[in-house]
């Protein structure tokens, strides 16, 4: 057990401490030892933290807790991962509200070039499971990893489609490890360790609570290139992981449906109200995020200067993307961001539309 590793499990595992304010200590202290060496009186100065969160930190006993759940991850055949590490998931890194300690098992195939997350109601009808296996049949070629939440409905159907195909798999959990939800699901769970994961934020021993599985949809949406809903009604989970991959700055697909049937209303309503793209194929999807122009299978994990994340972002936006949006996404500052725009458009690779957006030159 490494001694930093513990304190970074600890500093995730305080209560009350929220993933942004473990990441805004590690900012100004360095790293999370450095955390539990500062005295109260430098903790509470620092921006958002205050006296009452620095006293929580000195007089917590999370680092006992921490032990016992790196020794639950051990046994389990798992790991935990903080968002310093070098494996943590390349595509939450940016996103401020990202977990700050994920537990996972399986395969790391987070890091593949091509993800795509599915999402819907769990009350789906034969429509939806066709159009799972349709959507799926027709991308697999490009063996995207198949991102979801393992629960009733779309979500398995898309699980199970992925297995069948050979295509990686993550199902994202409102549980610790330990607490498969839905029961039923346990033996594909399983199953999609092979050439996939399980993922979640929550620690060994958290049950499956209706009010852990909103923050679990954020994980969905950081994961993904792009979101397909498939089938859904007007509200639920779906349509709140439609939410946050609008505010990661992702595109987001819906499939069609009936007008009188109640699992499409959602679907219905995102497209008329032009949160999602109409989608009808999986070449939809392939030509909006240029899997075709990406390596095979999975990309090298080296880190993406300012300016290629520009270029990939505004490549799945051929509306573009304003210039405040393009700040939040990549965590740039305003200042910085200008200067880049300017060397990105005399270089000719981008270009200003109206609306002070900014879209590819060859759009």
């Amino acid at each position: 057990m490494h001694p930093e590793h513990l304190q970074q499990v600890a500093l995730s595992l305080l209560p009350g401490i929220g993933p942004v304010t473990v990441k805004q200590l590690i900012s100004y202290c360095g790293k999370a030892s450095n955390v539990f060496n500062t005295p109260v009186s430098k903790l509470s100065a620092i921006p958002g933290i205050g006296l009452r969160t620095a006293k929580k930190i000195h007089l917590s006993n999370s680092l006992d807790r921490a032990r016992e759940q790196i020794k639950l991850a051990l046994i389990a055949g798992s790991k935990t991962l903080f968002f310093t590490d070098e494996v943590y998931p390349e595509r939450l890194k940016n996103l401020p509200d990202a977990p700050s300690l994920l537990f996972t098992k399986g395969k790391p195939a987070y890091n593949h070039s091509r993800t795509l997350g599915i999402v819907g109601t769990r009350r789906s009808t034969n429509y939806g499971a066709t159009v799972v296996r349709r959507l799926l049949t027709q991308l697999n070629h490009y063996k995207p990893t198949i991102i979801s939440g393992l629960a009733y409905g779309i979500d398995i159907k898309a699980h199970t489609e992925a297995l069948r195909l050979g295509l990686p798999t993550i199902g994202v959990l409102g549980s610790g490890l330990d607490s498969i939800y839905p029961a039923a699901h346990q033996n594909i769970a399983r199953q999609m360790l092979g050439k996939g994961s399980l993922i979640t934020e929550l620690p060994f021993g958290t049950k499956p609570e209706m009010y852990h599985f909103p923050n679990r949809n954020r994980i969905i949406a950081g994961l993904s290139d792009a979101l397909v809903v498939v089938e859904a009604r007007r509200k639920g989970g779906a349509m709140i992981t439609v939410d946050y991959t609008m505010e990661y700055g992702k595109p987001c697909f819906a499939i069609p449906g009936p007008i009188d049937g109640p699992a499409s209303f959602g679907c219905n309503e995102l497209i008329k109200n032009k949160k999602a793209s109409i989608l009808t194929c999986g070449e939809d999807i392939a030509s909006l995020l240029r899997w075709d122009c990406l390596n095979p299978v999975i990309t090298s994990r080296e880190p993406q200067n300012t300016e290629s994340r520009i270029l990939e972002i505004l490549g799945r936006f051929p509306q573009g993307l304003h210039i405040d949006k393009l700040c939040r996404i990549t965590q740039t500052p305003i200042n910085k961001m200008g200067r880049i725009i300017l060397s990105l458009e005399i270089q000719g690779l981008i270009k200003a539309v109206p609306g002070k957006k900014f879209t590819l030159a060859g759009k």
